[in-house]
Formats: C-alpha cells, structure tokens, sequence
C-alpha cells in the first residue's frame, strides 16, 4: 500500500491569545477564572487536533508576574510541540524571555517550520495600552522577507494595525503607526496573513493588497463586540486555528471551548 505523501499534507499551527494569569492561581479576573480556562483550552487542543505548533500572540500574564509565566510554561508542555511566545501591553518583558526561553518555548524574532516563515512582531510600549512598531523591530523582519522570499509568511503581533469596530478598543488599543506595517508589506507577496489579539474577540478582514487580517479571542474573558464603551461577555475561551499547505494557501478557523 502506497503510504500518504506526508509533504503535501497541511499542517497546523494554533494561535492562542490574552491568557492573563496572575501569580495566584485562583485569581478570578472580570468574572472568568484564567487558568481554569487557559487548562481547557489545552485539554481541547490534546483530546482532539494537537497542532505541529502554536503562536502565543501576548498577554500571557496579567500582572507580570515570573509565577505566572513558569506555570504558563507548565500548561503548554503538555502539548508537545514548539510554542512561540511574543509579549503583550500586560506582560513584563524580562520575565517573560527569563521564563519561556527554554522547551518547548521559544522567544524568537522569526522561526521556519515546513516550508513557512513566521514573523513576531513586538508592538508593546512600557506602560501602555496601544503599540507602536518601532523602526529597528520592522528592519529586523524585512530582512528576513527579502531573504525568504519563497516562503510563504505569516506575521504575528499582539497590537491590532486596524480598527476593529468597537471605539473604544479603536481610540486606544491600536497600533499608532500601522502604515510602517501595512505600508511594509509591498514588495513582499509571500506574505499571506497577519494575525494578532488584544480585542478578546474575532475579527477577520483583509489589507489593499489582499493580505489575511485576522483576530483572535483570548483565552480569558471575552470582550464585546462593536461596544462603544467598555464591556465584557460571557463566552468561552477560544483559540484559532491555521492549517498551512505546502502551495502557500491558509485556512483558519475560530474555535470555542467548553469550560
């Protein structure tokens, strides 16, 4: 019997979003409990699909803490594949790197996996809830666009370079200089999406050049959609997740979680 031609299979990468834990294990954060949730989602990703990577797109710690990222580093081990770690508004950064640079977590700038090439953006300013693309961050990844450019790309940053439609999120949250991103992206054809967090909700659009726009819920409380003002709902954790062909196409699919 002829075997499969592993090759041409899609593989998975799931991207996992706005985690929040805290130091202490039982904090309950706006009515939702982080790592009850945080565990169900990688239960999930266990019993059904285990993906060949996952991409944690900030907000893996709500206070900071150095606990809160070693027993990050706990829940996501059980998965067995490589995990991506970039910050977000509510990490701290040095925690973070001194916490999740070792297996299976990776603090990296770009990483190839199967043919892709994955870009992590860092968008945080200390102190502040909306990004900032800084110059020296974007020259570090053209230079790997140029010298990949027949790998099809995917880039990842917690801050959104779009409005997503609820004001609040749109005046504060934002990326304050996404033209150096989306403007960045002529001349670089392979790249086929970008995906971020932050919004605790979906989102799914397109740039004038016809790259993926993507959004993720967070694994904590979910934010309310096209809200004027502040406000949380109850849903489930979720997770996305992305299945890459070797020919560069993607498909990406939302998926919640029961608690």
């Amino acid at each position: 019997m002829r075997r499969p031609d592993t090759e041409t299979r899609p593989w998975q990468l799931v991207q996992i979003t706005d985690c929040h834990l805290s130091a202490d294990p039982s904090t309950v954060l706006r009515g939702s409990h982080p790592d009850e949730r945080l565990h169900a989602v990688v239960t999930h990703l266990r019993n059904t699909d285990p993906p060949d990577l996952v991409v944690v797109t900030g907000d893996i710690s709500n206070d900071g803490s150095l606990a809160s990222y070693r027993r990050f580093h706990r829940h996501l081990r059980r998965l067995g594949c490589p995990v991506h770690c970039l910050p977000g508004n509510h990490d701290r950064p040095d925690h973070l790197r001194r916490s999740l640079s070792r297996r299976p977590c990776h603090v990296v700038k770009t990483a190839r996996h199967k043919g892709w090439l994955l870009c992590f953006l860092d968008t945080t300013v200390t102190g502040r809830c909306g990004g900032h693309l800084r110059h020296a961050e974007w020259s570090r990844i053209e230079a790997r666009l140029r010298q990949y450019r027949e790998h099809p790309t995917l880039i990842f940053l917690h801050h959104p370079p779009m409005p997503c439609g609820s004001c609040w999120m749109d005046e504060a949250m934002l990326l304050d200089n996404p033209e150096r991103l989306i403007d960045g992206l002529h001349g670089h054809p392979q790249v086929r999406a970008l995906i971020w967090g932050h919004i605790h909700q979906p989102f799914e659009s397109s740039t004038r050049d016809g790259v993926l726009c993507w959004a993720t819920p967070a694994t904590a409380m979910q934010f309310r959609s096209r809200s004027p003002g502040f406000a949380t709902e109850d849903a489930p954790p979720a997770y996305r997740r992305i299945r890459l062909h070797a020919d560069g196409r993607v498909e990406s699919e939302v998926v919640a979680v029961s608690v």
